[in-house]
């Protein structure tokens, strides 16, 4: 197996099929928990073993996505020309230690305290048994990254005089304060519901155009009183509450102001550890989100070698062939046919090079699809007429070498020479498909696709 994760995934009950088909409903939420802590423990006690095991790998070629959801088609279309995808383990953040602090508020605000949403368990058991040809494959690998996000058990308090204006450098908080979409949040009995609207109320939704939907910010406006408990000791009490009565309009919109710099740091701050982790693991940073990659432009070196240029278009495009493509078929021709996945790596590499000086992205587009056209149709096209050449061929060649046989039946044995001769015209034909085909830019992708 290809990481020592799965080796107490494929022990434990929540591999198990019948329950992962029930979502779990046989097991009780106590059960479900101790698993999942069990499992993040055996992750975070062997986590040495498991950096080791991604450091081992030293492409250049390597990526490391970050702590948003990574689909399976993502994961095929780069299984065509990166060596390594290096994803957050699923599974870790859902026994993340819970602060008294989130669950006294979580009870203020009239959230339902849902330790394990089974349906989201599921899920991500799922995808997790999906990607395991991948994971036995070593080309997927899991790393307990969200543990570096996780809160700490005393939450830090934080003012400003000026609203956080001064969060991040004046021309990147520009880049997020322009993309910041923000709207109300409205009470329910089933809890909060956005509204679509923005106006004075007492929580707010923060979302950033360009990033993806599901990563929200959400801020609550208390009424709150401090009293301090020990000086000595620099401890203060604070007693919150949340009138039904919306703060002034003033507060309210310099609350909102705040809220929104606050927001676009946290969510630059978690980039740029992204990024770091990604720089510490030798691998390309990888996201979806059109905004984290226009302000990580402002503040970091993009990949400039050939091999990490062609890696990020061929990431950003949709590529039609791959919809129904195996995933254990995909692994094994990777394994199996590693020369011809260089190759096939390098004829990209040469395909994408002049990508590099074209500024118009429409212009730019045009000239990769026409280049995955060449490859995906055009040259497998050549191949399956040189397989069916070939295989005449050796068709003629069995049909010499039976004639041999019987003419040295006949004869006693003095034509066994002819016998012989046919023979090597056949391991010509065997010679002929590995020169011709093998070493063929397009052979891994027809392997895989065929």
């Amino acid at each position: 197996m290809g990481t020592r994760t799965y080796d107490f995934l494929t022990d434990s009950f929540l591999f198990d099929s019948e329950l992962l088909d029930a979502e779990f409903a046989p097991m009780s939420e106590d059960a479900l928990l101790e698993e999942l802590r069990r499992y993040r423990q055996f992750c975070l006690s062997n986590g040495e073993t498991l950096l080791s095991e991604v450091r081992a790998n030293p492409s250049n070629l390597k990526v490391f996505s970050n702590l948003g959801r990574v689909s399976l088609d993502q994961l095929k279309r780069s299984a065509l020309y990166i060596h390594q995808y290096v994803l957050d383990d699923p599974l870790i953040p859902l026994a993340a230690p819970r602060s008294q602090l989130g669950l006294a508020t979580n009870q203020l605000l009239g959230f339902q305290q849902k330790l394990v949403d089974r349906g989201d368990l599921a899920a991500r058991i799922r995808f997790l048994k999906q990607i395991t040809p991948m994971v036995a494959g070593n080309f997927v690998k899991l790393l307990p990254v969200s543990i570096v996000f996780e809160p700490p058990k005393e939450l830090p308090l934080f003012a400003s005089d000026n609203y956080f204006d001064d969060a991040l450098p004046t021309a990147l908080l520009k880049i997020f304060r322009e993309r910041a979409q923000v709207e109300s949040l409205q009470k329910t009995a089933d809890g909060w519901a956005e509204t679509g609207e923005l106006f004075p109320c007492r929580a707010i939704l923060i979302r950033f155009d360009g990033h993806p939907r599901g990563q929200v910010f959400i801020y609550n406006y208390f009424d709150t009183e401090a009293s301090v408990v020990d000086e000595a000791k620099r401890l203060v009490e604070f007693k919150m509450t949340m009138p039904d009565t919306p703060p002034p309009p003033a507060a309210f919109q310099a609350w909102v102001r705040q809220s929104v710099n606050q927001a676009s740091r946290a969510l630059y701050s978690q980039t740029f550890t992204e990024a770091m982790i990604a720089n510490d693991l030798g691998a390309l940073y990888s996201t979806r989100s059109e905004l984290i990659a226009e302000a990580l432009g402002t503040t970091a070196t993009a990949d400039s070698s050939i091999s990490g240029h062609s890696a990020t278009v061929l990431m950003n495009m949709e590529l039609p062939f791959l919809k129904d493509m195996d995933v254990e078929k995909l692994m094994r021709v990777r394994q199996e046919e590693g020369e011809a996945f260089e190759n096939f790596r390098t004829e990209l590499d040469k395909q994408l090079r002049d990508l590099r000086t074209i500024d118009d992205p429409k212009q730019a587009r045009i000239k990769a699809e026409n280049a995955l056209h060449e490859l995906s149709e055009v040259q497998i096209r050549e191949i399956n007429n040189k397989v069916a050449s070939l295989k005449e061929k050796a068709i003629v060649t069995a049909g010499v070498a039976a004639t041999g046989l019987v003419a040295a039946v006949q004869t006693g044995g003095l034509s066994l020479l002819a016998t012989a001769v046919a023979a090597l015209k056949g391991a010509e034909v065997v010679l002929d498909y590995r020169k011709e085909i093998k070493r063929h830019p397009a052979f891994f992708l027809w392997k895989t696709v065929r």
